[in-house]
Parts: structure tokens; C-alpha cells; sequence
């Protein structure tokens, strides 16, 4: 009797031990749990405020063009194509490469409205070419005047506060943004071969070129509309656009 009795007492104080125990592991696991979210509670960054980021991308294709004024081969990181049309007419076809790895948010910008995922309101697809200065430039994209892909509004992307322009408007056939802050409005260069608008550079971002031979001769017909107050005289617009790589 007094043996059931002792091995009655060890087999309590073993149960005793083994419920302090679980209650001492479930207090540090606790612990390490609030010391995970501490860092997230006390953030110097509010939450809404972070950082937008744009995918890493990969080149389809590197330019090396020194009338750029980057100090590397600059990187392509998407190309897509606008069929152009002024009234009825075919002008041809434009392909733009992206330079996706130096302005990734105006890249980015460009390229959703090229995917159009929310409709003709903010697309280029049927958008027009509303002014033609001789020599200088042609500007669209003024259906969605205002309005990003980035922040649903505009957005800056700049070198510095004086110089927006990461790559130079060095020469015909570059792409920038013609609103700062960059909404949906941008041009085309014109002009001239190593001799572009380079004055442009403190107030407007190059996000992109034309590419191929096929391009330029397409842009020539568009430099070539006749213009009333710096109109073209035809209707100009974006018959179709897509993405080649």
C-alpha cells in the first residue's frame, strides 16, 4: 500500500513538472512571436508610404549610342510597336524600345498604356498625335492627360531637382515625357542626327527610341503632315498598338 502510495506521489510531481514545463515553452515561444512584429510595429516608415518598385527585367537588346550621354551601353528592357494612321492613311508602323533599367517607372508607365488594362480611357490605342512643331518634336498621348499608371495620378523620376533627364535628348527618334510630372503626354524628337534638343533634358525624361530603318521612315511621314498652330491638318492617331518582346 505504501509503495502505490509513493509511486502514486512520483507520477503527480512528474505531471506537475511536465505542466510548468509546457507553460515556460509556450512563454518563450510568445516572446520570439512579439519580437518578430516589434520591428514592423514600431517602423520609422508608415505603412502606405513605402517605395513603389517596378520588376527586375532582363535586355532584349543593348545601345550603345553616344549621343545618349550614358556612360554605359544602355539597356532595353522591353520594345513594343504603334501602327500610325493620319485620317485613312497607313503612315506605317513605329517600334519603340524601352529603357526600362535606367527609368523603370516611365517604362513601366508606357508599357501599361500599350497593355491597356483599363480600357480606351487610358490606352494608346486610338489616342492622337495633337501637335506637330517643324524640326522639334510630335506630341500624344493626351487622352488620359494627368493621369499615370504609377500612383493613378502623375509621378516624378528624375536625375536631380534641376536635370530631370537620365538620358540626353541627343538626337531624332527619342521618346520622352512631354508632362512633368509624368502623366500619360509624351513626344517624339525630330531632329537632328547628334543634335537634338539637349535644352530639354532639365525638364523632361527620355523613357525610349524608335528601332529599325521601317520606323524612322514612318516618323518622316509624320514630321511631314501639313499643320495649322502647330495641329496637324489630318487626324493622327494610333490605329493599333502591341508588345514585341
Amino acid at each position: 500500500m505504501e509503495l502505490r502510495n509513493q509511486i502514486g506521489r512520483l507520477l503527480k510531481k512528474q505531471r506537475v513538472r511536465q505542466t510548468v514545463a509546457g507553460s515556460v515553452l509556450a512563454f518563450v515561444l510568445a516572446c520570439i512571436g512579439l519580437l518578430t512584429i516589434l520591428p514592423t510595429l514600431f517602423s520609422e516608415t508608415p505603412r502606405g508610404t513605402e517605395k513603389l518598385s517596378t520588376p527586375t527585367r532582363k535586355c532584349v537588346q543593348m545601345m550603345d549610342d553616344p549621343t545618349l550621354k550614358w556612360d554605359t551601353p544602355v539597356c532595353i528592357t522591353n520594345t513594343v510597336w504603334m501602327d500610325i494612321k493620319a485620317d485613312d492613311e497607313l503612315l506605317g508602323r513605329l517600334e519603340v524600345g524601352l529603357f526600362g533599367e535606367v527609368v523603370p517607372l516611365s517604362a513601366e508607365n508606357f508599357l501599361q498604356f500599350v497593355k491597356c488594362p483599363f480600357g480606351p480611357k487610358r490606352c494608346l490605342r486610338k489616342d492622337g498625335f495633337h501637335r506637330l512643331v517643324k524640326n522639334f518634336v510630335i506630341q500624344g498621348g493626351h487622352s488620359a492627360t494627368g493621369h499615370s499608371f504609377i500612383n493613378n495620378s502623375t509621378f516624378r523620376e528624375e536625375r536631380s531637382a534641376d536635370h530631370h533627364s537620365f538620358i540626353s535628348h541627343g538626337r531624332k527618334g527619342l521618346l520622352a515625357w512631354a508632362e512633368y510630372p509624368i502623366g500619360s503626354q509624351f513626344y517624339v524628337t525630330l531632329c537632328c542626327e547628334g543634335k537634338g534638343p539637349q535644352y530639354l533634358d532639365g525638364n523632361h525624361v527620355v523613357f525610349g527610341t524608335l528601332l529599325g530603318r521601317a520606323s524612322y521612315d514612318t516618323l518622316d511621314k509624320m514630321k511631314d503632315l501639313d499643320v495649322e498652330k502647330e495641329k496637324p491638318v489630318k487626324t493622327v492617331v494610333v490605329d493599333d498598338v502591341g508588345i514585341l518582346a
